[in-house]
């Protein structure tokens, strides 16, 4: 179980510079970090990056991820 943790010293939560987010996104999926992508797409405001969370989501087999998604359809 992964916790949203710093990645390189740097919170994805509170990052702003886009392409870092986005490579902070795709190392949590590398690392199978479905919880900690799960609360990112939570309280992710940019609409963009939060479909690319769920995109990576999507991916996973978890069943965090699984839950998310279909909290997302529920809505």
């Amino acid at each position: 179980m992964h916790e949203m943790t710093p990645i390189a010293g740097r919170d994805p939560a509170n990052e702003t510079d886009q392409t870092l987010r986005r490579a902070l996104i795709q190392a949590l999926f590398i690392q199978q970090a479905e919880i900690a992508l799960v609360e990112l797409a939570r309280s992710e405001t940019d609409r963009d990056i939060q479909r690319e969370i769920v995109r990576k989501l999507s991916l996973m087999d978890g069943d965090g991820a699984t839950e998310f998604l279909l909290e997302l359809l529920k809505r």
